[in-house]
């Protein structure tokens, strides 16, 4: 429930800041960095995207001048709350990735050995990592 309304959220944020989208800068300042020939393609609530002379780019608002800060409708509590919760969002990510890496682990049977070769009992190419048809060819010749 909280991605949905996260969604939402950013979904609204982007809607508001299309208008600015497309817009033309001759130069960006984000700290020390500056960028010409600047053309804005995306506003969130927290970044400006855009493409400039020498490529592509991104910048946090929080690091652009108060003036472009305002420019761009930028809320600080706003951004950090969405910040915030790309972090919590992370970290539930690397926590679920934690769980099942160990439980993947344990719920593994342990290896028999016939004659010397050792058997595995359950076998899944992804435990290979993309390399299944490599691993076909070498056990099917």
């Amino acid at each position: 429930m909280k991605w949905i309304a996260t969604m939402l959220a950013v979904g609204m944020t982007l809607t508001m800041s299309a208008a600015n989208t497309d817009e033309k800068l001759p130069v960006l300042v984000v700290g020390s960095e500056v960028y010409s020939n600047v053309t804005v393609t995306s506003i969130t609530a927290t970044d400006v995207y855009f493409s400039h002379s020498a490529g592509i780019g991104n910048a946090k608002l929080k690091n652009l001048s108060p003036e472009l800060q305002k420019h761009f409708h930028f809320d600080s509590a706003t951004a950090s709350a969405i910040e915030q919760k790309q972090i919590d969002a992370t970290s539930q990510y690397q926590h679920t990735l934690r769980v099942r890496e160990a439980e993947a682990k344990t719920n593994l049977p342990a290896a028999t050995y016939d004659a010397g070769d050792v058997v595995v009992p359950k076998f899944s190419p992804v435990h290979f990592a993309g390399k299944a048809r490599l691993l076909s060819l070498w056990i099917n010749g």
